[in-house]
Order: structure tokens, then C-alpha cells, then sequence
């Protein structure tokens, strides 16, 4: 299946494979005027505290566990007063947050929690495209309409008999190509289609009649999809082209 009919109309296509046997044929549509490829990682904000911090620094200085700061080298020095204030502080706190704030304001210290960006997890990769198919012929309206049920179709999952349960959705190979050739540069994993937005004449009140003037179809249809990688990328994935 492929929008538009004609090839030498758009060089630059979007081709989107199933990867299992039971999803249907291949689709190709043009390139969109916006592909969009974004990475992302996630961190979060934890308080390790002061001997978390010192320990963390240790080993990162050194690289040696067997050199880690005791605690109480980290309470040593010229503010050991400070330091066991904070540390009446801390343990009045643990009876209210009122006793430690009011504990806090008497002593006039407060802790440091001493917080770093931990690394969590890396993020799903998420891809929206959106196309405009104006057909020039009866064959290419129904060609799109072939496409949208198509996609539509191996959206949802597939019932297992007795009503207990689902079979995954079709998954997808997505490649950006031009002139029949992979762009390399642009990889994805196997791909599930997460939504299909359909918007039918966004513009227009027009309808295109077909040959034998029984059936009208849509002048202009407007599709988004959204489609989510199935895995998560590491840097060898990277260092491979995705």
C-alpha cells in the first residue's frame, strides 16, 4: 500500500513494515514536512546525605572502597560544633516537623541533603507523524482509505478466544527512505502504533465522487500517528545507527 500512487511524486517516503507475519502489508507515504527523533534519559533528586556525600566522593576520587571516610572523620575538624549541632537537629526532627524546625531555628543550622542527580532509566522513544492525503483519483481515495483501516487494525490487539485475554499488536519497522534507498542515519526498533487520528475534510466541504457516482469519498483527510519504540536504546544501539 502506498500514498501517492505515483512514485515520482515524493522521493523522500516514510515505509512502515509489520514485523509479524499476521499484520497485514506494508505501507509507504510520503515524507512529512517534520520528522522528529527524540532521546531521552531520566534522572532523579536524591538527598544521600553528609556520609553518602563523603562516601560518594570518596570512591569517585579514588576508586578505591577501601579508602572510604569513616563517619566520624566526617564529623571531624574545625566544624565538629557545627556538625553535632545539625546532628541534635536531625534527631529532634525525628519526633515531628515541628520539634525540627523549631530545633533548626534554635541551633541555627540546617542539613545539607548533600542532593545529586541519580541516573534512573532510559526513556521509551516516542515518534508523531502527520500527513495530508488530498487524492487526484477515485483509486487513490480508496487507497487511503485501505491505509487508515489498515493501520487502524493492527492498532488493536487481537482477542484470545473465550475472552481471556489479548494478543500483542502488530508491530512496526519504521525507515525514512529516498529515491528506494534506507536512510541509515534514521533507525527505529519494532515500533507499536500507540494512536490514529483521523481528521476527514480539516479544510474543505468537498467530497470527490466516484465513477459511477454512487459513492463519494473524502477531498482531504488529515492522518496522525503516534507510534512508541517497543524497546528501550542503550549506546551500543546508538554506536549500531538507531
Amino acid at each position: 500500500m502506498r500514498f501517492p500512487l505515483n512514485e515520482t511524486d515524493y522521493l523522500g517516503t516514510v515505509r512502515f513494515t509489520p514485523e509479524e507475519e499476521s499484520g497485514g502489508e506494508q505501507i509507504e507515504l510520503y515524507m512529512p514536512t517534520s520528522l522528529q527523533f527524540g532521546d531521552k534519559v531520566e534522572y532523579e533528586n536524591v538527598g544521600i546525605g553528609a556520609l553518602g556525600a563523603a562516601t560518594s566522593d570518596t570512591v569517585g576520587r579514588t576508586g578505591d572502597t577501601t579508602k572510604l571516610q569513616s563517619y566520624a572523620d566526617a564529623m571531624g575538624g574545625d566544624n565538629a560544633t557545627d556538625v553535632m549541632k545539625l546532628g541534635v537537629s536531625q534527631l529532634v526532627s525525628t519526633f515531628s516537623d515541628k520539634a525540627g524546625a523549631v530545633a533548626r531555628d534554635a541551633t541555627r543550622v540546617a542539613p545539607n541533603p548533600n542532593t545529586r542527580a541519580i541516573f534512573k532509566q532510559v526513556s521509551l522513544r516516542q515518534f508523531q507523524m502527520t500527513f495530508k492525503l488530498i487524492p487526484n483519483s477515485e483509486q487513490e481515495a480508496r487507497e487511503i482509505g485501505s491505509i487508515i483501516r489498515e493501520f487502524r487494525t493492527n492498532m488493536y490487539p487481537e482477542e484470545i478466544e473465550g475472552n481471556f485475554g489479548y494478543r500483542f499488536p502488530t508491530r512496526y519497522k519504521i525507515e525514512a527512505m529516498y529515491n528506494g534507498f534506507v536512510l541509515q542515519n534514521i533507525l527505529t526498533e519494532p515500533c507499536y502504533l500507540e494512536s490514529v487520528m483521523t481528521n476527514y475534510n480539516p479544510s474543505s466541504h468537498a467530497f470527490m465522487k466516484s465513477g459511477s457516482g454512487s459513492q463519494g469519498f473524502f477531498s482531504e483527510i488529515d492522518l496522525s500517528l503516534t507510534f512508541i519504540e517497543g524497546k528501550t536504546l542503550n549506546r551500543k544501539s546508538i554506536q549500531a545507527g538507531f
